[in-house]
């Protein structure tokens, strides 16, 4: 029997990846991942007993590489329009990015037909960047004393109004550029996100 190593599954999570965003989900089979990575199908569903527990991991291994920086992002010191803007920035910036658009379009293509796609990549991928946005927002509203900040509707608006526009564009390549939109729009986004939390 060989031995599994972290090194192996990295290398199949990274292969079933590229061919998730190039084919989609449902055209792209463990028995083609298992040619791609040079093994039996057998060592590949000793890593990974079905697909969707494959693509539930890479789905996770993109989530946290993508989002490591607004993990990272450091609000401390700034007031709170300056605060909410770079959260804004940070966070827009990693929804417009290539990896985070793709993974995005593969679900929404594969959705209808593979239903528990859609919650496979809301627990493993977007839930940790929501729970990140209200932690963030919750240590703005104690830092700031403004209580309505913390709520679970403040960081569903504060996530849309950071959205609007940019994203929906980008998403169906109507623009592939918006680096010149990205601190205007988020301005103007927190600008309003400010006005209706008082």
């Amino acid at each position: 029997m060989r031995v599994r190593t972290e090194a192996r599954r990295q290398a199949i999570i990274a292969v079933a990846g590229e061919l998730f965003l190039k084919a989609g989900y449902g055209a792209t089979s463990m028995a083609q991942i298992a040619v791609e990575v040079g093994g039996s199908k057998a060592t590949l569903y000793g890593y990974f007993p079905t697909k969707a527990e494959l693509f539930s991991a890479f789905v996770a291994e993109t989530g946290a590489s993508i989002f490591r920086e607004l993990e990272l992002l450091d609000l401390a010191g700034l007031d709170l329009a300056a605060a909410l803007g770079r959260l804004g920035l940070a966070y827009l910036r990693l929804m417009l990015s290539p990896r985070a658009i793709g993974v995005h379009r593969v679900v929404i293509a594969e959705a209808g037909r593979f239903p528990e796609l859609g919650q496979l990549f809301f627990e493993n991928g977007r839930r940790h960047t929501v729970d990140r946005v209200a932690r963030m927002l919750s240590a703005l509203a104690d830092a700031h004393e403004r209580p309505a900040l913390a709520s679970s509707d403040a960081v569903s608006h504060f996530r849309g109004l950071i959205e609007a526009g940019l994203y929906e564009r980008r998403l169906l390549g109507a623009e592939v550029d918006l680096s010149a939109d990205i601190e205007a729009s988020v301005r103007s986004a927190v600008a309003c996100f400010l006005s209706g939390c008082g």
